[in-house]
């Protein structure tokens, strides 16, 4: 059975001028966004922006493996989906800014 790492090994090569975005594609950028951020990719209001490649490399910059893998639900795979995908041509270069974390435990709300 394939996984996500399956697919950006047969499709990381390409990227979305020589195949369409597509669910995959989404399924993977959904999972990325669950990567805590926070004082990576500017925020709202910034005309800063950076790649998913230099938003991993910091993110691994700042993060060390205990760290990651203290979280055991699924989100703490994320970090290493980003690193994945950052690799490749597909989603490197791709766009990052405006970033928010906004959680209220008050009223259990999260947005990111």
């Amino acid at each position: 059975m394939s996984n996500v790492s399956d697919y950006l090994k047969w499709r990381g090569d390409l990227d979305f001028s020589q195949a369409p975005f597509n669910d995959v594609d989404n399924l993977i950028l959904a999972q990325i966004a669950y990567v805590d951020f926070t004082d990576i990719v500017p925020a709202p209001g910034s005309i800063e922006t950076i790649t998913i490649a230099e938003a991993a490399d910091t993110f691994f910059d700042t993060h060390d493996e205990k760290e990651i893998k203290k979280c055991k639900s699924f989100i703490g795979k994320a970090p290493y989906l980003l690193r994945e995908a950052a690799a490749t041509k597909r989603f490197g270069s791709l766009i990052l800014t405006n970033y928010v974390d906004y959680v209220d435990g008050g009223k259990e709300e999260q947005f990111a």
